[in-house]
């Protein structure tokens, strides 16, 4: 459980740094950490599978939601590229990850329709 929590804290709490910072230099830094973070976790995600397993753990459980959120970052901050932080190879992988978490059942069951609705929702939180 506590790669749960530790995880939770490297990427999702910075994400809404990332979105909700008013200060740029605040902003890149946030975002590096977040792009390192997420790409220290590829190391232990499985090929073909999740963190540390072929099967869906709870670290995958806490970090998805994050994960399946990195549209609004291109939205709100189109400067920031995780392609600066990751080699293609780990790149590849998270793309591969973020697929395969996108097709289970479970997670589709609560995706948005489309990327616009949580764009405009989260506009009045993104500084």
């Amino acid at each position: 459980m506590s790669a749960a929590i530790d995880l939770y804290q490297k990427i999702s709490s910075k994400f809404f740094k990332v979105l909700a910072n008013p200060s740029e230099s605040e902003r890149k830094d946030a975002y590096a950490s977040f792009a390192t973070n997420i790409a220290e976790m590829m190391e232990k995600v499985k090929e073909g599978g999740f963190y540390e397993s072929g099967t869906l753990t709870i670290v995958d459980i806490v970090v998805i939601p994050t994960l399946l959120r990195i549209f609004m970052l291109d939205h709100y901050r189109p400067t920031l590229k995780l392609d600066e932080f990751m080699s293609e190879v780990c790149l590849q992988k998270f793309h591969s990850y973020v697929g395969r978490v996108k097709e289970l059942p479970a997670v589709q069951k609560t995706l948005w329709k489309d990327d616009k609705g949580m764009i405009d929702l989260c506009k009045k939180f993104v500084l």
